[in-house]
């Protein structure tokens, strides 16, 4: 049934743009469509299979034992069993209500927490550099908070369902005893005849209870299916939609092979914004046009009306067919799950060259040095992890080249790379003759290119074109005097054979380390780092109510023999004495049950918090998460760890579950199973009711049954952690798809298609793993329920084994008998089935086992961490100034690889400004993390500010989960930032927005309002508010790395100009020539460890320019890696050629 499910919906979901609306589309997206497809529909499934088997079985049984039941003991009987059966319903609905609304808002609330650390983990980096982590532990402290206080709410609500449960359990046997004795007694009839009418409708009545129990039990189950249910068919119907109306949303779009052309296009969002109006453009082959514009013009919503993502007005002519006719490079990298050669040929499924072909397009971009340094083409890597940003752009050039389009559409594609790798790449593009239509902030590009489409910002453009004059024309006149150079003599490029065995050694060494050590040191953590006294008091309980509890489930039974005798004999009086003390006697010790359960959620809870604080300590200290969330780390899944693996062993979700997950109920249940079948060996011995062979019999019979049983959990768990890790790779490629859904669709029909075929290679796995998981599962289960059913006919041989062996069968009469019977078979029942229940407590602890190790790891490794960073001597060459210099200066990655030799020598004084420019992968933001104590250095000396006096802006922009306020203030929080009278002052914070060019945004949103802000922001508007974060703490400082790659000349400008204002001192990283006349310094990297380092010339000294050639002139035999003419004037580039 899921098969057909999930592969009909996937059919649909993946047509048209459909991926694109649902995710993005303002009118028409729907929630987490991913986690519908590859969660909801399982449990949707799992829930209605549940719900036909064990109702239509239930109400079979139900109508069949009423009937029986009815001729046996009466109407009046069976009315009474019927209210009682209704009044339990009753209860269980009332019960029900708060504990499913306290249950599905603690799913909502994990999830916020796993994913408040799952952006930890994604933005590790940018968060080390500003020194956020209180903030981030802040942040995570309080949706942990909000997980606790409402866990603690589902642990009250629970200990009541489970009193209710276990008193279900016992009242219909009671009820049917009670009703049995008081209907019967009025029927005349022989004592021997009623002594056996009386088993018989005791059965009967019992059954009938029990099956309004089961079909109770499926109100979960019909919860469940309900909500799974509609979330599919909401699914479902919105996909039909799309399918049905794709034709109305799509712009008006007519094929042509030879030409690209707009007419009267009026581009607007699906929020009614008008971007572009009446556009008229014509693009022939050959004549290469560049798109520019402010941040937010419509330059890549214009490629979205291309491709038919948003509806337009006017006419739109492009080539058909994608990949030969038109190939699109999104702004965003994307590189599927696969191979190497995979990534080249998609969305291709077979490659239609061979492999030294292929080779060739890696060589023309640049990039063939991954072939070597991860091992071929067959090679699976997590790529958007392992390669730089430069290196994914790069790579995605080598899919064009494979492709070889007529037009090719890049928007942004060379965003992240220097001069040399850009103009190598468009030079390859003019050679192949591919007709270009960039989107591009960069000035460099416009000598590639013919037109000129200029968007205004405010709907209008401008069409001009390129002439050759300007073509030529050099770009920045700034004259540089070098103060010292030197060779490099490195190759950046080989393969990183450290890395390489840390990744042999990860997936190849098993882990000795014994589980039961690694519990109790997990065990330790939980109970003495909060609270012990009070832990102490609660695990005693866990340990008492268990011993009570065997105790009197192996005493109770001695009642019922004078409970039995009595109805048998009719002996009203005796009755009205030993009933009503069984009654206590068995509801006050099931209740036990329960509440020992709830007290172990509670001490659960405050393991929890203990142990998630001592975790939390270790995490935000000493950049350990910078150092297991990067390539290298042998800890993978970090987030899951902490906030998924840790709920799983110290807090069931559901303190009712079966399977025990948390470490306290997984304690309690070893406990009550362990003491159970001890006790009903210990009370059949000392009561003489059965003879010492027959007792061991019991017990050796629960031996077997535990040995066998293990051989079968073996086989399951290995099902389990199979079935786990392969359904977490099929939903990881739905969020992929999920997250790239605009990329894909940029790809047309072939993406599309390409996408399917990897999503239905997923499921498959999926399903061949659940076949294994449910062999093994009902295999374990068929074993462990004959156990269970043969519980009672091997309780019935083993009395017809003690009243013959003693010769009571001769000595007692016929009512007698069935009493002294009747007595045993509770007695020997309830001892064997107690030491068969044994069994039931390897699966859980199978299970418990990988997160105890998983968490085991992931301390061990913070503990080492932490252990090395003590045994090293603080850095006797980091010195704090007042200045930044750098002399002898060598850079190494965490693996102890060096990145430049001989060491970098330069210095940086206050009011001054320096830029780092180098080709990709050159050490560039290498020498930044260096400069933020995130990477050490093997020699020299490092000069350095206090920390407070620099401020980092990474890479990446980083936006913070919280309200506009916070973003610009982070890493301070209000408190950090100072109390109420101290807090900064609105106007302050709109002052800085204006100055980032962002004061637009108050006119939107307010201070204190709440967004997903890195999906309502544009790429550049996020950098402007990084910008806006850097005039708020005004530092002596500030590191910028790659900080406005998304930004137009305009805007760049700006924010150059407003640090120059404010008197901070930069330290940059760019590709960028516009770049240079912003600052007075220059350190030039050349890609092989060695360095330039250059000032600004003074009026009328001496100096040379540095700046890209525009001669179009490529001299092949300069190294592949680097190309010294982007730097160095022609005289000193033909002397080192």
């Amino acid at each position: 049934m899921r098969v057909n499910i999930t592969r009909a919906v996937n059919r649909e979901f993946l047509k048209d743009t459909n991926p694109w609306t649902l995710v993005y589309h303002e009118s028409y997206k729907l929630d987490n469509p991913d986690q519908r497809i590859a969660n909801d529909i399982d449990a949707a499934t799992t829930s209605f299979v549940r719900i036909v088997t064990i109702g239509t079985k239930g109400l079979t049984l139900l109508i069949y034992l009423t009937y029986s039941y009815n001729a046996i003991a009466g109407p009046k009987a069976t009315a009474v069993i019927y209210c009682i059966s209704i009044g339990l319903m009753v209860m269980y609905r009332l019960l029900l209500k708060p504990l499913a609304k306290y249950t599905f808002e603690q799913e909502r609330l994990e999830g916020d927490f796993r994913y408040a650390h799952a952006r930890i983990r994604d933005y590790a980096e940018a968060i080390s550099f500003y020194e956020g982590e209180p903030m981030e532990k802040a942040h995570a402290l309080t949706a942990f908070e909000r997980v606790l206080a409402n866990q603690k709410q589902l642990a009250k609500w629970a200990t009541l369902f489970g009193i209710y449960v276990s008193l279900n359990q016992w009242i219909p046997n009671l009820t049917a005893l009670c009703t049995n004795a008081i209907f019967l007694w009025e029927i005349p009839m022989d004592p021997d005849m009623l002594a056996n009418l009386y088993l018989v409708a005791a059965n009967y009545a019992g059954s009938v209870m029990t099956s309004f129990s089961d079909l109770m039990n499926l109100g979960i189950d019909f919860a469940s299916y309900s909500g799974n249910l509609n979330r599919i068919i909401e699914l479902d119907e919105r996909i039909t939609f799309l399918s049905a109306t794709a034709e109305t949303r799509k712009p008006t779009i007519h094929y042509n092979q030879k030409f690209i052309s707009f007419q009267n296009v009026t581009c607007v969002t699906p929020q009614k914004n008008t971007l572009v109006k009446n556009l008229n453009l014509e693009v022939q082959k050959g004549k290469n046009v560049i798109i520019t514009g402010p941040s937010g013009c419509g330059k890549s919503s214009l490629l979205r009306c291309m491709v038919g993502l948003w509806r337009c007005e006017g006419e739109i002519t492009r080539p058909e067919e994608y990949g030969k006719g038109v190939l699109f490079l999104p702004q965003k990298s994307y590189l599927v799950k696969g191979s190497l050669r995979d990534q080249v040929i998609y969305p291709d499924t077979v490659a239609q060259v061979s492999d030294d072909i292929l080779l060739s397009y890696l060589e023309r971009a640049n990039i063939d040095s991954i072939f070597v340094q991860f091992g071929g083409w067959d090679t699976v890597q997590e790529w958007e992890k392992v390669l730089s940003p430069g290196e994914q752009q790069r790579l995605i050039f080598a899919r064009l080249f494979y492709h070889r389009p007529q037009f090719a559409v890049l928007d942004e594609a060379t965003s992240a790379l220097d001069a040399s790798n850009e103009r190598r790449l468009y030079k390859r593009c003019l050679e192949l003759k591919i007709t270009i239509i960039s989107v591009a902030h960069k000035v460099s590009l416009r000598q590639y290119h013919d037109i000129s489409l200029h968007f205004d910002g405010i709907g209008g453009y401008k069409i001009s074109p390129i002439t050759e004059e300007e073509k030529e024309k050099a770009r920045m006149d700034k004259q540089w005097v070098t103060l010292e150079k030197q060779p490099g003599l490195l190759d950046l490029h080989a393969r990183d054979t450290t890395l390489e065995s840390t990744f042999f050694h990860k997936r190849r060494v098993k882990d000795g380390s014994n589980y039961i050590v690694r519990l109790f040191r997990i065990w330790r953590r939980m109970h003495c780092h909060e609270g012990p006294l009070i832990s102490s008091i609660m695990l005693f309980f866990i340990v008492a109510i268990p011993i009570i509890l065997s105790v009197g489930t192996s005493s109770w039974p001695v009642l019922l023999d004078p409970v039995l005798q009595a109805v048998i004999t009719i002996d009203r009086d005796s009755f009205a004495y030993w009933f009503p003390l069984l009654s206590c006697a068995v509801l006050g010790t099931f209740i036990l049950l329960p509440i020992g359960i709830g007290v172990s959620s509670f001490l659960s809870i405050r393991y929890r918090k203990s142990l998630m604080d001592y975790l939390h300590d270790l995490y935000f200290s000493n950049n350990q998460i910078l150092k297991l969330n990067t390539k290298g780390s042998e800890i993978d899944n970090v987030d899951q760890r902490i906030a998924k693996s840790t709920a799983e062993v110290t807090v069931s979700l559901n303190p009712n579950a079966t399977t025990f997950a948390s470490l306290t109920l997984l304690l309690y249940s070893i406990l009550v199973q362990l003491t159970n079948p001890i006790s009903a060996i210990i009370f059949l011995l000392s009561s003489g009711l059965v003879p010492v062979l027959p007792a061991v019999f019991i017990f050796g019979v629960a031996i077997l049954a535990f040995l066998l049983a293990l051989i079968f959990v073996q086989f399951m768990s290995r099902a389990v952690e199979n079935k786990v890790k392969i359904e977490g790779d099929f939903r990881f490629e739905m969020i992929r798809l999920r997250e790239n859904a605009e990329e894909v669709c940029f790809n047309g029909e072939d993406g599309i298609r390409k996408e399917r075929v990897l999503l239905d290679r997923s499921f498959k796995r999926v399903i061949r793993a659940s076949w294994s998981w449910i062999i093994a599962t009902t295999l374990f289960n068929l074993f462990t329920t004959l156990l269970q059913q043969l519980a009672v006919p091997g309780a019935l041989s083993i009395i017809l084994w003690v009243i013959i062996s003693t010769g009571e069968v001769y000595k007692l009469d016929q009512s007698v008998l069935y009493g002294k019977v009747a007595s045993l078979r509770n007695v020997v029942a309830n001892s064997l089935i107690s030491c068969i229940g044994v069994i039931t407590i390897l699966q859980p602890l199978s299970n418990n086992k990988g997160n105890i190790a998983r968490i085991a790891q992931l301390i061990e490794a913070m503990q080492k961490n932490l252990q090395k960073l003590e045994n090293e001597t603080t850095h006797e060459d980091r010195i704090e100034g007042d200045h930044y210099a750098f002399e002898n200066l060598v850079c190494v990655t965490p693996t102890g690889r060096e990145l430049n030799r001989p060491g970098i020598t330069a210095a940086l004084k206050q009011k001054e400004a320096l830029l780092i420019m180098g080709p990709s992968g050159s050490g560039k933001s290498s020498l930044i993390r260096t400069l933020a104590n995130l990477w050490q250095f093997s020699k020299g000396t490092l000069t350095h500010p206090p920390k407070e006096h620099t401020f980092f802006l990474p890479q990446k922009p980083y936006m913070i989960l919280g309200t506009l306020r916070e973003q610009i203030i982070y890493p301070h929080t209000r408190m950090l930032s100072g109390g109420a009278e101290d807090a900064p002052s609105d106007q302050r914070l709109s002052k800085c927005l204006e100055m980032a060019n962002l004061g637009y945004l108050l006119n939107r949103y307010h201070l204190d309002d709440e967004e997903i802000w890195n999906s309502v922001l544009s790429p550049g508007e996020q950098q402007r508010l990084s910008f806006a974060r850097l005039f708020y703490h005004s530092p002596t400082f500030a590191v910028l790395d790659e900080s406005t790659n998304a930004l137009d000349p305009s805007n760049e400008s700006d924010m150059y100009s407003a640090c120059r204002a404010l008197s901070i001192s930069l330290i940059s990283v760019g590709h960028r020539d516009s770049l240079l006349p912003y600052h007075t310094l220059l350190l030039l990297f050349d890609g092989r460890g060695g360095w330039e380092w250059m000032r600004e010339a003074q009026q009328d000294e001496p100096g040379r320019a540095v700046r890209t050639k525009t001669d179009g002139g490529e001299d092949e035999n300069i190294s592949r890696h680097t190309d010294p003419s982007v730097y160095l004037d022609d005289e000193e580039t033909e002397r080192l050629v």
